[in-house]
């Protein structure tokens, strides 16, 4: 386990140095090994590389943005279900797990509906080129728990669909949310 540490703290210093160097002078190479260190836990450094450079959401790096806080999320899950995964009994019932945690049920219902209702709402004001609803609005109701309302909504009003940090950021984050539920329900 000393060693995943190492590998760990190492992985997040050459994310956190790659981005700051990306930030300053813009490499394809550079965007393809960010991908991969945010696959092998490095997603920490590069949020920190974020930070530290305040580096401003643009179009052109939204997706990288959203691919690198789900695997964020995810890699602190996996962390954690690791640590504890030899200890305890995991169990699938997310139907019980739901009932029992309505609070909860009602959030998620509540936040699925706004972000299905407001991908709708920027649809017709797009048809009728109206000033539109702010993409990271969008992204930020999927983010916190509204992304298969968004990928409904996406479907359904067949908004966003050739958007890459849409088409690939909202299954991305319906994936993190589903992986969250599981965490929580074996906590």
């Amino acid at each position: 386990m000393r060693y995943f540490n190492y590998y760990l703290i190492g992985i997040n210093i050459v994310g956190l140095i790659l981005f700051i160097i990306n930030s300053h002078i813009k490499v394809k190479l550079i965007d393809i090994l960010l991908s991969l260190i945010s696959l092998f836990f490095g997603s920490f450094g590069i949020i920190i590389g974020m930070i530290m450079t305040k580096d401003k959401i643009q179009k052109d790096n939204m997706l990288s943005r959203v691919f690198v806080l789900c695997s964020f999320v995810i890699e602190t899950i996996i962390l954690f279900i690791l640590k504890d995964f030899y200890q305890k009994e995991i169990t699938l019932n997310v139907y019980a797990f739901l009932y029992y945690h309505q609070l909860f049920s009602i959030y998620l219902i509540t936040i699925n509906i706004i972000t299905f209702i407001v991908f709708g709402i920027d649809k017709i004001k797009a048809i009728s080129h109206q000033y539109r609803i702010k993409i990271t609005t969008l992204l930020s109701l999927s983010f916190i728990g509204g992304s298969l309302g968004a990928l409904i909504g996406m479907y359904t009003f067949k908004h966003k669909t050739k958007v890459n940090y849409f088409t690939i950021g909202v299954p991305l984050m319906l994936l993190m949310h589903i992986i969250i539920i599981f965490f929580i329900m074996n906590i």
